[in-house]
């Protein structure tokens, strides 16, 4: 029984043996693997070279930025500029009849170059005729009636001196016999009643000296006034005649300078009024410019006195000859510009052409405007300055056309142009051309 015993124990003694033999096995497999990897990776590190200068120098290298640079110049920055300009003639009227009339006669057509004087419209002329002889016998009346009134007027004032030379004489007398009756009255050899009737014929020869003085007096007043009246109905009659005459002239509408008819505003037959316009007349060549500009522009414009401007491919120079404020853009100022085709083609008026003018914006050092930078307010350049981007705030005084005229640099600063993002003061940089 005891053996039995025995026999049946000893499989499961060999059974746990075997697997703590296994579990022996494997622990010191993972720690000859562990020690194993340690020694490589031990031996790893102790091969991987050290950095070398070359490679040092090249990380440094990938640190500096690259830029370009300019040199800033001192000098004026300008700006071109263009405006529309409208082509007109530089005489252009609207020419009137200066008499009313039928139209008789049309002597030139639209187009047509004409010279001064020329009678271009005609208008009926024997109602001006009329009129003319019709004023020609008034003025030969009113010097009829003119010189009669001045021979009447001397017959009457010497009629009037030759009474009161009468009266004069008369009373002259009469004193006289006044006093001889009156000596004679106090002698006793001449009655008193005879001094008393003397007396009363002196007061009637005085008051008859009087009137007569008078008359003379109204006879030079009346000659004075009524011929003054009777010169001035001659003169009045002498201008009528001469507007009549003038009106005849003027039945020949003529062109009053050298140029072109624009357009015939009337046709045979029919009626123009005294004042009204019949056709229009251009100068021939002669042309202005009329444009608007800024009123500081216009101010460099009028100092400089010329202008330039192109049309359909023509170079064309005008002198400016005038400027005022159109009522419509009181903010601008209208400039006009004569010019002369020299023997080219004729502009034509109504034209557009393109004036090209220069300006003076600002003195100062000119640089590109892309090296200019802003912050809080205030404009910065970056300069290089050995090897290293310093920041200089500077002044804008101008800028056109990608150039700005600034303060604040100088002739031996190296500006970095175009400035990149990434520069900041104190970045490492290199000029490259």
């Amino acid at each position: 029984m005891r053996s039995k015993h025995l026999f049946t124990a000893r499989p499961i003694v060999l059974t746990l043996a075997l697997a703590l033999t296994l579990a022996a096995c494997n622990r010191g497999g993972e720690d000859e693997s562990a020690a194993t990897a340690g020694d490589a990776g031990g031996a790893a590190t102790a091969e991987a070279p050290a950095e070398t200068p070359a490679e040092t120098q090249a990380e440094d290298e990938r640190l500096v930025r690259r830029v370009r640079t300019a040199v800033p110049t001192f000098g004026t920055l300008e700006a071109n500029r263009r405006a529309s300009a409208t082509v007109r003639a530089l005489q252009d009227a609207n020419v009137a009849a200066g008499s009313s009339g039928r139209v008789v006669g049309v002597n030139a057509a639209a187009g047509d170059f004409v010279s001064a004087g020329t009678a271009v419209i005609e208008l009926d002329r024997d109602t001006a005729e009329l009129n003319l002889q019709n004023a020609e016998l008034s003025l030969q009346q009113a010097q009829i009636e003119l010189d009669r009134a001045r021979r009447q007027s001397g017959e009457s004032l010497e009629q009037a001196q030759a009474s009161l030379r009468a009266a004069e004489s008369n009373l002259r007398n009469l004193r006289d016999q006044l006093e001889q009756v009156r000596e004679l009255v106090e002698q006793g050899a001449a009655p008193r009643n005879d001094l008393t009737n003397l007396e009363a014929q002196v007061d009637s020869a005085e008051s008859q000296f009087v009137s007569a003085r008078d008359g003379v007096a109204r006879a030079e007043r009346s000659e004075e006034e009524d011929l003054a009246l009777l010169e001035l109905r001659l003169e009045q009659a002498r201008v009528a005649r001469d507007q009549s005459a003038q009106a005849l002239e003027e039945t020949r509408i003529e062109a009053p300078f050298d140029g072109v008819v624009a357009e015939l505003l009337v046709e045979p037959g029919e009626f123009a009024a005294a004042g009204s316009p019949v056709f229009r007349l251009q100068s021939d060549t002669e042309r202005e410019l009329v444009f608007n500009v800024a009123p500081e522009d216009a101010a460099f414009l009028l100092a400089d006195g010329t202008v330039d401007a192109t049309y359909a491919g023509r170079e064309l120079s005008g002198r400016i000859v005038a400027n005022a404020r159109p009522s419509q853009q009181a903010r601008l100022v209208e400039i006009r510009a004569t010019f002369d085709t020299d023997g080219g083609p004729t502009v034509p008026t109504g034209a557009t052409a393109q004036v090209t003018y220069t300006v003076p914006l600002a003195e100062g050092y000119l640089v590109p405007s892309g090296a200019l930078t802003s912050e809080r307010g205030q404009t910065f350049v970056f300069v290089a300055q050995d090897g290293i981007a310093t920041r200089i705030p500077v002044s804008v005084l101008g800028e056109s056309t990608a150039t700005a005229a600034i303060e604040g640099v100088s002739e031996d600063d190296a500006v970095i142009v175009p400035l990149p993002l990434d520069v900041r003061e104190g970045t490492r940089v290199r000029v490259v051309e």
